[in-house]
């Protein structure tokens, strides 16, 4: 719980500079894309699978509005990832210089990870493209889809490749009532 809070109260801090700095007028930010941050508003347990494989233990995310109602918030745990816990923060909103969803996730163990999302309405779904950096210098870009399944269910899946081979990572996610 004291590295929930720590992870909150640093978030706040940074999601209020990000929304000081970027001087962006929120009345342009489309409505749907607003109704869409809302679909994620809530908490979420989550499964994991990594090429296919589940992983052990359950995700944890709570994702929030920051102060303005423009942007969310996503904080994650994962008890256990590839014998790996980790922790993330995000801050999500509209990039109206390219007209996208955008993510930017900050995780426990260095990794960084920006997503950019389209809308796609008749799919329900946020299809878009991300980049991926890690601690040791890794770099790669990828594809990713977050899918709405019903009210109080969506699967992501990401893909990639790397070393000449086609990379997948998965997750199903379920509202905590």
């Amino acid at each position: 719980m004291t590295r929930f809070v720590s992870l909150s109260a640093g978030l706040f801090v940074l999601s209020a500079g990000l929304l000081i700095a970027a001087d962006v007028d929120t009345k342009k930010i489309p409505k749907d894309v607003v109704d869409e941050m809302e679909y994620r508003v809530g908490e979420w347990e989550s499964k994991t699978l990594i090429d296919g494989v589940e992983q052990p233990g359950n995700g944890h995310e709570v994702t929030k509005w920051a102060p303005g109602g423009k942007y969310c918030i996503i904080v994650t745990e994962t008890d256990v990832e590839n014998g790996v816990a980790r922790e993330g923060i995000c801050i999500a909103g509209w990039d109206p210089a390219t007209n996208k969803l955008v993510e930017r996730w900050h995780v426990s163990d260095g990794l960084h990870l920006s997503y950019q999302y389209n809308i796609d309405k008749a799919k329900n779904a946020w299809v878009g493209t991300f980049t991926y950096a890690d601690a040791q210098g890794k770099k790669f870009e990828g594809e990713s889809v977050v899918q709405k399944t019903s009210h109080d269910e969506w699967t992501w899946k990401a893909s990639w490749m790397e070393g000449g081979q086609k990379k997948t990572r998965s997750a199903f996610n379920r509202r905590v009532k």
